[in-house]
């Protein structure tokens, strides 16, 4: 009598076999990470909140310095505006002083800006600040006037310096400045005043 013949498995089954083996390893292992993978989620969780509440505190203390900068800037413009109407020249005395304390404050031309409402002054900073990039003295604080021209207008004190006022309104122009009026203001009788000394002189409605 023959003894019985051994059976394999065939091929494909024996695959199968091995690949279920390796799926229930990964599951096995990925399982046991699984928690790692939880915890570090929960801590990362926990450095984002507290990230952002850091940023929300420096946001609320910016807004709070960008205010007391704002009402700082506020109250010198109302002082200086206050002071500048009731002793005009006292107030140029002191800016003169002040301008005139480095080696080139004799030298540039310098421009004071005088607008009509506290509503024109954002309006009017970035005027006075292309014109500190092309090279003029523009102090920071614009003097508001309670009466002034119904159009635009730049004053000068010396009649030679005629073509630069000119060149000065034709960048209020250029600036987009409404109502700008086509020729320069000469002031006369104001020889206390030092050459290439301006003011711009802005109109209710320039902005």
């Amino acid at each position: 009598m023959n003894p019985p013949e051994k059976t394999s498995l065939p091929f494909l089954v024996k695959f199968q076999v091995v690949l279920a083996v390796l799926a229930l390893l990964v599951t096995i292992a990925l399982a046991s990470y699984i928690p790692t993978l939880v915890k570090k989620k929960s801590d990362l969780d926990s450095e984002l909140a507290q990230l952002n509440a850091q940023k929300s505190q420096l946001q609320n203390q910016i807004a709070d310095l960008e205010k007391q900068k704002a009402d700082a800037e506020k109250l010198g413009s109302a002082v200086a505006s206050a002071f500048y109407a009731a002793n005009p020249k006292q107030a140029q005395k002191t800016l003169e002083d002040s301008l005139n304390s480095s080696p080139d404050g004799g030298i540039r031309p310098r421009i004071f800006i005088h607008i009509r409402s506290a509503s024109q002054r954002a309006a009017a900073k970035p005027v006075a600040d292309t014109f500190r990039q092309n090279g003029y003295v523009v102090p920071g604080i614009q003097i508001l006037v309670a009466d002034g021209p119904d159009e635009t207008q730049v004053r000068y004190f010396h009649a030679p310096d005629e073509a630069e006022a000119q060149k000065i309104l034709d960048q209020l122009t250029a600036a987009g400045v409404k109502k700008v009026a086509a020729k320069p203001n000469l002031i006369s009788g104001h020889e206390d005043i030092r050459k290439r000394q301006y003011e711009i002189w802005f109109a209710p409605n320039a902005f």
